[in-house]
C-alpha cells in the first residue's frame, strides 16, 4: 500500500479529524497510572498523538508514520507541543532507545495485512517495557467479506494473538468511538508480560 499516495489523493477515509473519542475518556487513567513514556504507531496526519500530548503534559509522545505527507500534516498540528516528537519510519522495523509505557493504538494494526501480525508482536516486544500496557481501539467486528485494510480480526482470534506477548487481554466492545464505527471496536487493554512467549 502506497500510504503517501493515499494521503496526496485524499483518499483517507480512516482520517476523522479529530482524534478517537477514547483517548479523552482514558486520559486521566493513564495520567494517574504514570505513563509517562508514550508511543503512536501509524500516527497519520497526528490528531491522536496530538490530543495525547496536550492531555498529559508530563509525558512525552513518540509518534511514527511511513507516509512523509501524513506527517507534514502532523507537524502542523501538534509541532508546537514540546513532549511531541514526530519520526518518520517504518514502526514494525523502528527500534526505540528506550521502551515504552504505553502503546496507543488506533488504526495502525488494521492496516496490517494478517501475515504481518507476528511481525507486530516482535514490534510490541521491542516497543514497550516489561508490564508496559498496549491500549486501544481494534477493528473486531467488520463485515467478514471485508477485504482490507482495514483488515478484521475476531476478538477471539484477537485474544488468542496478544497471549504470545501479553498478559490476558481486556476485550470489549468500544462505545467511546466514530459514530460510523458503533458495533465495529473493541477498547483492548494488554500488559506486556515480563517474559513473552518465543
Amino acid at each position: 500500500m502506497d500510504w503517501d499516495h493515499r494521503y496526496a489523493c485524499g483518499d483517507t477515509p480512516w482520517d476523522k479529524g479529530r482524534a478517537h473519542p477514547l483517548i479523552a475518556a482514558r486520559a486521566c487513567e493513564w495520567h494517574n497510572h504514570s505513563h509517562r513514556h508514550i508511543l503512536v504507531p501509524g500516527c497519520g496526519t497526528g490528531h491522536d498523538a496530538a490530543a495525547i500530548a496536550t492531555a498529559l503534559p508530563g509525558s512525552h509522545v513518540t509518534a511514527i508514520d511511513l507516509s512523509r505527507r501524513a506527517l507534514d500534516a502532523a507537524r502542523k498540528l501538534g509541532g508546537d507541543l514540546p513532549n511531541l516528537s514526530l519520526i518518520e519510519a517504518n514502526a514494525l522495523q523502528w527500534q526505540p532507545a528506550q521502551p515504552f509505557d504505553l502503546v496507543w493504538e488506533h488504526t495502525f494494526f488494521c492496516a496490517l495485512h494478517p501475515r504481518q501480525r507476528p511481525e507486530y508482536l516482535q514490534a510490541c516486544r521491542r516497543w514497550l517495557r516489561p508490564g508496559g500496557l498496549l491500549h486501544g481501539a481494534f477493528f473486531t467486528h467488520l463485515d467478514d467479506e471485508n477485504d482490507g485494510p482495514p483488515w478484521n480480526c475476531p476478538s477471539a482470534e484477537l485474544s488468542a494473538l496478544l497471549r504470545h506477548a501479553f498478559e490476558p487481554p481486556t476485550i470489549h466492545p468500544n462505545t467511546r468511538t466514530f459514530a460510523e464505527r458503533d458495533d465495529a471496536e473493541s477498547e483492548v487493554i494488554a500488559r506486556r508480560s515480563a517474559h513473552p512467549e518465543s
